[in-house]
């Protein structure tokens, strides 16, 4: 998929405040990033809520989120991706524009109560995975697949869809630094510092990864290891049994089925050229994942404990 350079650098609207309340009413803050704010607001032209991304000037480039809103634009057709809405406009400081509201947040607040139940984990899966094959088939790389960065449309059945796209690239594209949790990020990632490697080319292969961690999250309400690097007991620990140099599992996977933990073996592929496509998760939807019986992480190690960073 090829852009024109200008096309990201486009005029974009600016709305003085009074023409912002002609399309929008009773705006109320509901959070915010460190470059972000979002407000739910009513559109008066349909009398429904939507929620308001509205990124400050002083940290954000122009063409940085205009791209951001291209490339969601692009994905609106898929089910499990996010919808926005209208045009990019400026107003007050801000860069802004409108997505459909999710009203059950997002998945990080989900797992506060702690681990999800199999079956809904099951529905996560399929559907991200559906998304990301999506991007994948238009060329694009998410690049920063994380619980904040899925809203939940209903809570009880886990439907989710996949948000947030301003990390998000072509395929092949020269990544300088994803500023990514250590939690998060694939040996790949880990290895860009400099003097070593400044650089590297994203891939699907990125996604593929932050789902895995993501999966395992919703299982045990704990990610797996502090960082995927051969210093971290944990992860060392879990090469040594991928590489058939231990028989000893690192706790958290010993709540996995054998037939689970062929699949994280192959998605938790330390090089990212033999690592399996999403593609591969939609076999095992279905099937255990967790050990019947299995007594999952207590709640000082849920996600609220020191390993997020």
């Amino acid at each position: 998929m090829a852009t024109s350079k200008n096309f990201f650098e486009d005029y974009i609207p600016k709305f003085s405040p009074s023409e912002m309340f002609e399309e929008f009413s009773d705006l109320i803050f509901l959070a915010s990033g460190n470059f972000t704010n979002i407000f739910l607001t009513t559109d008066k032209h349909t009398n429904g809520k939507m929620v308001l991304k509205c990124a400050r000037k002083e940290a954000t480039k122009k063409d940085e989120f205009q791209r951001e809103f291209y490339y969601n634009k692009m994905l609106n057709p898929h089910p499990n991706i996010t919808m926005c809405f209208g045009d990019v406009f400026e107003i007050c400081g801000y860069y802004v524009f409108a997505q459909e509201l999710a009203a059950a947040g997002d998945l990080s607040e989900l797992l506060t109560r702690g681990a999800l139940e199999e079956r809904q984990v099951w529905y996560i899966a399929e559907q991200l995975s559906f998304a990301l094959e999506y991007m994948d088939d238009k060329g694009l790389v998410h690049c920063n697949v994380c619980l904040e960065n899925i809203l939940v449309f209903h809570a009880e059945t886990c439907r989710v869809k996949l948000n947030d796209f301003g990390r998000t690239t072509q395929k092949g594209s020269v990544v300088k630094s994803l500023c990514l949790q250590d939690s998060w990020a694939p040996p790949e990632v880990r290895r860009v510092s400099p003097p070593y490697e400044e650089t590297y080319h994203a891939h699907p292969s990125l996604d593929a990864w932050h789902l895995t961690i993501l999966l395992i999250v919703c299982l045990t309400g704990s990610y797996p290891w502090c960082a995927a690097d051969i210093t971290d007991t944990v992860y060392s620990s879990w090469l040594a049994w991928t590489w058939r140099k231990a028989f000893t599992l690192p706790s958290i996977f010993k709540h996995f089925t054998p037939r689970f933990l062929c699949l994280l073996k192959r998605l938790l592929e330390p090089n990212p050229k033999k690592r399996i496509s999403v593609k591969k998760i939609h076999k095992y939807v279905g099937d255990s994942w967790l050990k019947k019986g299995s007594d999952l992480p207590s709640t000082d190690m849920t996600l609220s404990a020191k390993l997020i960073r």
